[in-house]
């Protein structure tokens, strides 16, 4: 089973802007396409949960989990407007971006939650950076977990340039329990 985004597109032919109607689709070898949700919703920046059977995705200040074979919807919300989201193998751990204002370009902050204790904290500010902005500019932190969940890694532009951060999920994790 693949999962694919609708995208909003401009028809070829027409040079009508198609809008998106329904994001989040499923489609197995010799089978139809079909929307994961029954009613059409918008969202973004999705990925599959490890566990194969839940796609994740983002949406205003929530971070969807839904089950691709019924829809079913578990809603996470943040304190903060989420642009893009991951989360750790077993689903416990959410790392999100944010910012007030979406431009090439804008400020954005970086925020880890753990679902269990419900705690969820701020790694870090990014100043804007108004002199990389333009078409080619995008260096949204999309923040990830990565080496069996050891670390999370984002963009930054803290010290002024594009560059990378590593963080130990472990220190996150021990702030998120006190």
């Amino acid at each position: 089973m693949v999962l694919f985004a609708e995208e909003n597109h401009t028809d070829l032919i027409t040079g009508l802007r198609i809008p998106i109607t329904n994001r989040l689709w499923t489609i197995s070898c010799g089978e139809a396409p079909r929307p994961i949700f029954e009613d059409p919703k918008v969202c973004s920046h999705e990925w599959w949960d490890a566990d194969g059977v839940h796609a994740w995705s983002v949406w205003g200040n929530d971070t969807w989990r839904s089950n691709v074979q019924t829809g079913e919807l578990e809603r996470i919300e943040w304190p903060v407007y989420c642009l893009h989201a991951h989360c750790s193998v077993d689903g416990r751990y959410l790392v999100c971006d944010s910012t007030e204002r979406f431009y090439r370009g804008c400020a954005t902050s970086v925020h880890f939650m753990d679902r269990q204790t419900g705690k969820t904290l701020k790694l870090i500010d990014h100043p804007a950076m108004d002199n990389f902005t333009g078409t080619n500019y995008h260096i949204d932190p999309h923040p990830l977990f990565c080496c069996d969940d050891r670390s999370v890694v984002f963009t930054t532009t803290v010290r002024g340039r594009v560059d990378v951060a590593v963080v130990p999920t472990e220190n996150l994790v021990g702030l998120t329990l006190a």
